[in-house]
């Protein structure tokens, strides 16, 4: 399982940024952090080929916000069969801090 712990800059507009480790199909949960100044908006997917659908299946962290390991992928997507990937995107360049094992 490919490991990640470190921050990602999300550009601004409406393009995903993937954010977990695109080496990795396995990862379950991360602990994700918004440290940004602005609504960061967080969507899953199975794979990295594809970003997530605009179908309003996302989840939004505030500023400072964090979301626990404690969640699974599976808990917070779960109309998505296997999800291994979260990306996000952000109206203005956002810095996310991601770690997963």
């Amino acid at each position: 399982m490919a490991q990640r712990d470190t921050n990602v800059t999300v550009p601004a507009g409406a393009t995903w940024t993937l954010l977990t480790n695109s080496a990795d199909n396995l990862t379950t949960a991360a602990r994700v952090q918004n440290k940004g100044a602005l609504m960061l908006e967080l969507g899953a997917s199975a794979n990295t080929s594809t970003t997530p659908a605009n179908n309003g299946a996302t989840i939004f962290l505030a500023p400072l916000d964090i979301l626990p390991s404690t969640q699974t992928f599976a808990q917070l997507w779960p109309g998505l069969t296997a999800p291994a990937h979260i990306w996000g995107r952000c109206s203005a360049e956002c810095f996310v801090s991601i770690s997963h094992a």
